[in-house]
């Protein structure tokens, strides 16, 4: 069996997926500089408003992630994916068109929908790596996927972040690439690999959070999959939270720079986590050795944040980019911090894909989307509690994430080691007891033969 992952159905998965990031991040890029101190919405939600961005892209995330994973299931995920691809297009244009009339609530409702294009992504995306490929690819895929994910996150915050600098002189630039992008997705998407549908005689659930009920009970009989979706969901709080920080550095208390090199920071800690997440999906093994390349995630990601909590970032009144001390060592932090949380990551994703019942991935794929972005809307909440509510500098904030995480990641893997540990044996056990009943098979039948 080859072991690689580069085949030409997973290619045009990342192809797809990579470009419909792209969209995803430059967009809200271009509103989070936008709603912050110095952009031409900074009136419309405040300090620390940019959290609020966040909270509304993921909200599609939060209510309709079970009828995506649904979706998923009851048709084939290639349909899915070009579906979505296709409704890109119009949902892009009504974005340009809201950027162009400087209409902040048409440009949020377009905010929305492609939150909601990529909701109902989501669980098709991540559901075919399973039917892609064995197990013991399901790491390396992971890693590899994660990696053009943040590719492309950096793609679009750099993009976004140069476009936003010049807005609102640019509307027409802004709208041909949002459109080229989608474009060029769904040409990508009709090379993707025909998959026959999980479960074609499903019902969908009258209401949108009844499959998110089923799936949670499957999850919490299976003791280790409700803890590796928790995990991963973690994940998101403290990454939303980090980038949804990051322009607050860039006043003249920190760093003083623009917008443009708020997006180049950004983008060193989307680089990070694509080589984290490289690196873990070639690192993991079996499921617990994996929970170590976790716990060092966390340690450094925990390290970091305590780095840029108590760190001096007052520019010197040099460069205001990179060749600044305070930003080269900013930089460095967010990159660090990006690789830690690559081998954070990985393995509960490879793990939670790993755990599913075969004929239910969508659905529990479409319910781990939901709960990572319950994290990713509780993170734009905590943001903006502790830099409005508590009043707290940035860096105090990051100090606060960083107490959460440690805390949060020793008292799961207390409990997650013994979980996965009971499982694995449960699995080798039933898989002995299947070889077992093979091979007394045909001595039954030779015994039988023999008084004939």
């Amino acid at each position: 069996m080859s072991k690689t992952v580069f085949t030409r159905g997973f290619n045009a998965l990342l192809v797809t997926q990579f470009l419909g990031a792209v969209n995803d991040n430059l967009l809200k890029q271009i509103f989070i500089l936008q709603v912050a101190v110095g952009g031409v919405w900074a009136d419309q939600l405040g300090d620390g408003g940019q959290g609020l961005v966040t909270t509304f892209f993921a909200f599609p995330f939060l209510v309709l992630s079970g009828w995506s994973g649904q979706f998923a299931d009851k048709h084939s995920k290639h349909r899915v994916s070009q579906w979505v691809k296709i409704a890109e297009i119009p949902i892009v244009g009504m974005a340009a068109l809201a950027l162009g009339l400087g209409q902040f609530a048409l440009g949020m409702a377009a905010l929305l929908l492609l939150g909601l294009h990529s909701t109902v992504f989501g669980p098709a995306k991540y559901g075919m790596i399973p039917e892609l490929f064995p197990r013991e690819l399901l790491g390396r895929a992971n890693g590899v996927i994660n990696m053009f994910t943040n590719i492309a996150i950096i793609a679009g915050i750099v993009i976004g972040a140069n476009l936003s600098a010049n807005y609102p002189g640019n509307t027409g630039q802004i709208g041909g690439v949002m459109l080229a992008v989608a474009v060029c997705g769904l040409a990508a998407s009709r090379f993707l690999k025909p998959l026959e549908p999980t479960d074609p005689n499903l019902h969908y659930a009258r209401q949108p959070l009844g499959p998110y009920w089923d799936a949670l009970r499957i999850m919490i009989r299976d003791r280790a999959l409700i803890l590796l979706c928790l995990g991963g969901g973690f994940f998101y709080l403290v990454a939303v939270m980090a980038v949804d920080s990051i322009p607050d550095f860039r006043g003249a208390r920190y760093l003083d720079i623009g917008d443009e090199k708020v997006g180049y920071l950004t983008a060193t800690l989307a680089i990070g986590i694509g080589i984290g997440s490289s690196a873990a999906g070639y690192l993991m093994r079996d499921s617990v050795r994996s929970l170590w390349l976790v716990l060092a995630g966390a340690a450094g990601m925990t390290g970091v944040l305590l780095c840029t909590g108590l760190g001096d970032f007052r520019t010197g009144g040099q460069a205001n980019g990179f060749g600044d001390p305070a930003y080269d060592r900013m930089a460095v932090l967010l990159a660090a911090l990006g690789a830690f949380g690559g081998c954070y990551i990985v393995p509960f994703q490879a793990l939670v894909q790993a755990c599913a019942p075969e004929s239910q991935h969508g659905r529990i794929l479409g319910t781990y989307n939901a709960m990572t972005f319950v994290f990713i809307a509780t993170a734009g909440g905590i943001y903006y509690l502790l830099r409005n509510g508590l009043e707290l500098s940035v860096q105090g904030a990051h100090l606060v994430l960083a107490m959460l995480l440690m805390d949060f990641t020793l008292i799961l893997l207390l409990f997650l080691r013994d979980a996965l540990r009971r499982r694995e044996q449960l699995r080798m056990a039933g898989a002995a007891a299947e070889k077992a009943l093979a091979q007394d098979e045909p001595s039954g039948e030779a015994n039988a033969a023999e008084p004939a």
